[in-house]
C-alpha cells in the first residue's frame, strides 16, 4: 500500500455514518402508491417541490449533498426506487414503466404540484418516460443519463464480464456483513476509479457506499 492509498483510507475511517449526516429538519416517510410500500425522504418547507430519482444500485440519501445545496430554495423529495433502498422490493416486477408509475403514484399520494424533476441513470430514464406520458404532472426536468431495458450491452454475456458480475456480487455480500468503518475503506478500491483520484466529501461517499448494503 502506498502513502496514498493509506491517506484516503485514513479520510474515509473518519467519515460518520448516514444517520449523523442527514440534517435534523429533514422528515422521511412511506407511503403506498402503484402497489407498493415507497419510502423517501424531504427536506420540507414552503418551497417548490423538487423530486429527485437516483440510478440503479443507489437510493434517495445519494443525493445527500445536492440536497443539502438545494434546500434553501426547494422542498427536496428522495425517492427510493423499488428495490432499493427501504422501498418495497422486486416481487411485483421490476421495468421502465413500473418505475415511471411509482413515481405518478408517488406525485399524487404526496400531493406534489407538478413537481420539477431530476433524473440520473435510471432515475434519467423514468423521468424522461414521465415527461412523455403524463406531461401535465411535470412542471420541468433535467436527466444525465438514460439506458434502453430492451437492448442490454452485448458484452454482458461475455467471460469476463461474468467472472466480474459475479465478484462483485460476492464483494456486496461481504459488504452487508461489516462494521461502518470497515465498509468505508473495502468501497475505496471500487471507487477511486470513479473519482478522479481525490476523495468525495463524506455526505456524497458515505451514502454511495451505503447504497450498496
Amino acid at each position: 500500500m502506498n502513502e496514498q492509498q493509506e491517506h484516503l483510507q485514513t479520510i474515509v475511517k473518519n467519515y460518520r455514518p448516514i444517520e449523523q449526516l442527514i440534517p435534523p429538519h429533514w422528515s422521511e416517510g412511506d407511503i403506498f402508491a402503484n402497489s407498493i410500500r415507497q419510502h423517501y425522504y424531504r427536506t420540507g418547507g414552503e418551497k417548490p417541490p423538487l423530486l429527485l430519482l437516483h440510478g440503479f444500485n443507489e437510493y434517495g440519501l445519494t443525493w445527500l449533498r445536492v440536497s443539502k445545496e438545494l434546500e434553501r430554495d426547494y422542498d427536496i423529495i428522495m425517492l427510493d426506487a423499488r428495490g432499493h433502498g427501504r422501498s418495497d422490493g422486486i416481487e411485483g416486477g421490476f421495468s421502465n414503466s413500473l418505475l415511471v408509475e411509482d413515481v405518478v403514484g408517488v406525485i399524487h399520494e404526496l400531493k406534489l404540484d407538478r413537481p420539477r424533476i431530476i433524473g440520473l441513470s435510471q432515475g434519467g430514464t423514468t423521468v424522461l418516460r414521465l415527461a412523455a406520458t403524463y406531461p401535465e404532472l411535470v412542471h420541468s426536468f433535467i436527466f444525465e443519463g438514460w439506458g434502453d431495458e430492451n437492448q442490454p450491452g452485448v458484452f454482458a454475456n461475455s467471460e469476463g464480464y461474468l467472472a466480474w458480475y459475479n465478484s462483485w456480487l460476492a464483494w456486496l455480500e461481504q459488504l452487508r456483513t461489516m462494521s461502518h468503518e470497515e465498509r468505508m475503506v473495502s468501497a475505496l478500491p471500487q471507487l477511486l476509479p470513479t473519482m478522479g483520484g481525490s476523495i468525495w466529501p463524506e455526505d456524497e461517499y458515505v451514502p454511495v457506499v451505503e447504497a450498496y448494503t
